[in-house]
């Protein structure tokens, strides 16, 4: 497995919706990005008028007087809450890995160079990552792909229900799979067909969009403590002999030292792309996942199916963010136990005090876990998935409770 492998299906996730590769910094002018990124811009413009759409026709239900008799209002209005925000998570997330694609594209750089550095060193390096990453790129690209098949099923449940309606009465009530606002009438004559098509591929480029940067993301944060981990390995050996069980030679100090400052600047960079987003996804996934949750307690049939998909798709994509970003915790957590490791008691190899001495600030360095934040709110682990989502559901359940 080379570096670029690792990134090969997220490179894909992303020409799908007319980026180029994460790995091309941008060059020229303003105008010739534009001309050679038409089809981006395409799938932009697309994306907001879903969103603009769907925020139309929601201010229409809210405001309009013949809306307010009919029953069910506040579902179709939490529905419509929750696919715009689903939508208005894609549309960020393009913009943001578009917007930031040189920093990116300077730390992929900079993670590559270490790679083909640690790989060529030694053979085990290589087997390291193997075994790290063998496992990560396959859960990425099946969770990507689950993420297209559930928003894509949502799609063809409009046509299920037709043909149903069809077979057992012989009329078919036009349905659309989304409620959004268009200057004509969409339901008549061949507008339609037309519609039923723009808001098909519409919803998936936000499913593509959505997995391409949570895809990003997770391969990042799977590097940044591949190599933090490699780098307690280099701890471990840092008094031992030549002939220690990794078979590599002893790591300068300095170097050692050197070499976890450029991974913190590495997640200081990633912190910067991630962020905001991620902050914006958690505060507002928590919004959406309890709007869901409470459609399906007072929903049934295909509206039911539908939306527990989205509350499926929303809540492994969060999941999925929360792992990874742990991951960069646990392994900087490993860094003082490596340290204790290295046999720093043996005089022949420890050298003198002031030698051993030094590797006290790094012990105290590591009790301070690398952590990548959710903007300066959420730490972006584990723990925070579990209370967001326990919070989440106790809304759903006394909303349950309550019959509301």
């Amino acid at each position: 497995m080379d570096f670029e492998d690792t990134f090969a299906f997220t490179i894909k996730v992303q020409k799908a919706y007319g980026s180029r590769s994460c790995f091309e910094p941008y060059s020229g002018t303003v105008l010739m990005l534009i001309r050679s990124h038409l089809a981006f811009v395409a799938v932009v413009l697309m994306l907001f008028y879903h969103l603009f759409g769907e925020v139309c026709y929601l201010v229409k239900v809210t405001t309009n007087k013949q809306f307010e008799t009919e029953t069910g209002m506040v579902e179709e209005s939490a529905g419509i809450i929750a696919r715009s925000g689903f939508t208005l998570f894609g549309l960020i997330k393009v913009l943001v890995l578009a917007y930031d694609r040189n920093l990116l594209a300077d730390i992929l750089g900079k993670l590559r160079t270490n790679w083909m550095k640690q790989v060529q060193l030694n053979r085990s390096c290589r087997d390291f990552y193997e075994r790290s990453f063998g496992s990560v790129v396959k859960i990425t690209t099946y969770a990507a792909i689950t993420n297209v098949a559930m928003v894509s099923l949502f799609n063809i449940v409009p046509i299920l229900e037709m043909t149903i309606e069809t077979i057992q009465t012989g009329n078919c009530t036009r349905i659309l799979p989304y409620t959004i606002w268009y200057p004509f009438d969409a339901i008549s004559g061949w507008w339609f067909y037309l519609v039923y098509i723009f808001e098909v591929v519409s919803a998936s480029f936000v499913a593509v969009a959505n997995s391409g940067f949570n895809s990003m993301f997770c391969l990042l944060a799977v590097h940044l403590s591949t190599q933090i981990r490699l780098l307690g390995r280099s701890l471990e050996r840092i008094i031992r002999t030549e002939a220690d069980a990794y078979k590599m030679p002893r790591p300068n100090l300095a170097d050692v030292v050197r070499c976890h400052e450029e991974l913190l600047e590495y997640k200081k960079a990633i912190g910067t792309i991630f962020g905001g987003t991620t902050f914006l996804v958690f505060a507002g996934a928590s919004i959406v996942i309890c709007l869901q949750g409470i459609i399906m307690t007072t929903s049934s049939g295909t509206d039911a199916i539908k939306f527990f998909l989205f509350f499926v798709s929303i809540l492994l994509e969060i999941f999925f963010l929360c792992y990874y970003g742990d991951e960069i915790m646990q392994s900087s957590n490993e860094i003082g136990s490596a340290v204790y490791r290295s046999l720093w008691y043996e005089v022949e190899h420890g050298g003198d005090a002031r030698f051993r001495k030094s590797l006290i600030p790094i012990i105290v360095r590591s009790q301070k876990p690398v952590v990548l934040m959710a903007w300066l709110f959420w730490p972006i682990t584990i723990n925070t998935f579990g209370m967001a989502n326990f919070k989440n559901i106790l809304v759903i359940f006394f909303a349950f409770k309550c019959d509301l």
